[in-house]
């Protein structure tokens, strides 16, 4: 087995991202449980605590004599999802017991504890123009329609915050560090401190940084240690314990090619589908196409990284698992004022700059911020998890999802039906042998647009799927080449755009010239 640490480290010209070394990629001995629901339900109906703990420990001591293995410490029962932490001695061959915990009739699934990691590495030149990322998701522009409101929380699952920096610390409410089991979620790491100041530092006190939101409040929750590393375990107990606790956003800046195990997998429905939250994680740094968890998970948003002229960061993982792109290259934010240890990797405190999709992820989490204070904290996470993959730029690179984010496209207050006097189709006629295709502008925002072209017998030709749609402030385009959903081009002729948003619906003439 491997287990991986993230490098936080610099040399001229080169990044350092992650290294692999022996070891293990769960916590030695450690096993997290689940009975089958009646057994579930029985633990459940115990009148206290300590009772429910007495029937665990029968039904793990049945269930250990069945499958031959030694009977292990009871860490902890999560009445919240039904698991079961169980502790081993460290060299124990955990992947067998769980070999035979699966075979059990009475279980429903068994898992290691994984490990998970940050996703952040240190750049290579700090002189670079400060927070351009703030400029490029249009974050100015969105400030003059919506700067945020102290009621959305947003949670750090991370390796904790400073508490005393001159920029978060009113930012700051209550949280808790499930690495040292204590409610001083303290940073000694510094990835998490940075991780907080892209979401919300203090913003127009004429010092530091700048945050995406202005006034939201931060909570921390820290579920990696001084190494950047934390088990599944700590994370499940930090979704919980955030989305249990107020937070509408979970910023979650770590992860691993590991597939989710079940329990972490109910945390993040819970609080998915329960406290209406918004789950947002970092892509990873490894420049391939791999799935990272739980960025690949399908109720979180999977944030890519994109450089200063928006191209694809050159460490941003890819792929069609990740749904949209933020800065992620020279991105300045606060760090603690304390030595932690990035400092030993000659990091400067107080304020620096950073890479990674790390960093890419809380400029999304600002956004969601800004979007929940604009439209309300009733507002379906569904609705607000479409502003943000469906208000964003098209930068046009595969594998960064549906684009870039972009601040004021998210919270802007744009049409939701259509008005066929404003849309227009250019160049018209159309040309092939002059243009490449025809763009069909002014076509304003809203949930469920479809944009058809039809010959003038009525026949459909071509249904521009959403891969065809483009923003540019305000309003969306689509382009027609001239082919059909065949991809074979079509003769020349009148053709008919039909744009509806189920509620109204434009029709506009478009000459096809040959």
């Amino acid at each position: 087995m491997k287990k991986i640490n993230a490098l936080l480290a610099a040399t001229s010209c080169y990044f350092l991202f992650i290294l692999v070394s022996a070891g293990a990629d769960y916590v030695p001995g450690e096993i997290l449980l689940k009975f089958k629901p009646a057994i579930n339900t029985e633990i459940r109906s115990s009148a206290t605590y300590e009772k429910a703990m007495e029937r665990i420990g029968l039904r793990i001591a049945q269930l250990n004599a069945r499958c031959k293995v030694p009977f292990p410490e009871i860490k902890k029962w999560d009445s919240r999802i039904d698991s079961i932490h169980l502790k081993f001695p460290p060299e124990t061959d955990i992947m067998s017991i769980i070999k035979k915990y699966r075979s059990d009739p009475e279980v429903e699934y068994a898992d290691p504890n994984y490990i998970r990691r940050v996703f952040a590495t240190i750049p290579d030149d700090t002189k670079y123009p400060q927070q351009w990322g703030l400029t490029k998701i249009m974050a100015d522009y969105a400030w003059d329609i919506e700067k945020g409101d102290t009621s959305i929380i947003v949670a750090v699952l991370d390796t904790g915050i400073d508490s005393d920096h001159p920029d978060l610390a009113s930012k700051l409410i209550s949280g808790y560090d499930f690495i040292n089991d204590d409610s001083e979620p303290v940073d000694d790491n510094g990835h998490g401190t940075h991780v907080a100041g892209i979401i919300g530092a203090i913003t127009n006190n004429g010092t530091g940084v700048a945050g995406v939101s202005w006034y939201c409040r931060i909570m921390p929750v820290k579920v990696m240690g001084a190494d950047g590393s934390g088990s599944d375990a700590q994370l499940k107990d930090g979704i919980l314990y955030a989305s249990g606790n107020g937070a509408k956003i979970l910023n979650m800046s770590l992860g691993s090619p590991d597939s989710l195990p079940w329990y972490v997998q109910a945390a993040l429905d819970r609080a998915h589908d329960e406290s209406n939250c918004i789950l947002i994680a970092a892509a990873g740094n490894d420049g391939v196409s791999q799935e990272n968890f739980p960025a690949a998970y399908s109720k979180c948003i999977a944030v890519g990284a994109t450089d200063e002229f928006d191209g694809k960061a050159i460490f941003s993982n890819y792929g069609s698992w990740v749904d949209v792109c933020a800065p992620g290259t020279n991105i300045w934010s606060t760090m603690p004022n304390h030595w932690v240890k990035m400092n030993t990797e000659g990091y400067p405190q107080n304020y620096a700059s950073l890479n990674g999709t790390s960093m890419a992820t809380p400029f999304v989490s600002g956004v969601a911020a800004l979007i929940f204070a604009h439209f309300g904290t009733v507002t379906p996470n569904t609705e607000v998890e479409y502003r943000i993959k469906r208000a964003v730029d098209d930068i046009g690179i595969y594998g960064l999802g549906s684009g870039r984010i972009n601040a004021a496209l998210a919270v802007g207050n744009y049409l939701t039906s259509v008005n066929s006097d404003t849309i227009v189709c250019w160049p018209n006629p159309l040309n092939l042998n002059i243009h490449s295709g025809i763009k069909i502008k002014n076509i304003p925002l809203t949930s469920r647009l479809s944009i058809r072209i039809y010959n003038i017998a009525g026949e459909l030709v071509r249904n521009l799927d959403e891969k065809y749609y483009h923003l540019t402030p305000g309003y969306f385009y689509a382009e027609w080449d001239g082919r059909n959903d065949y991809n074979e081009k079509v003769s020349a002729g009148v053709y008919l755009a039909v744009i509806s948003d189920g509620k109204r619906t434009a029709v506009k003439k478009i000459m096809l010239l040959k």
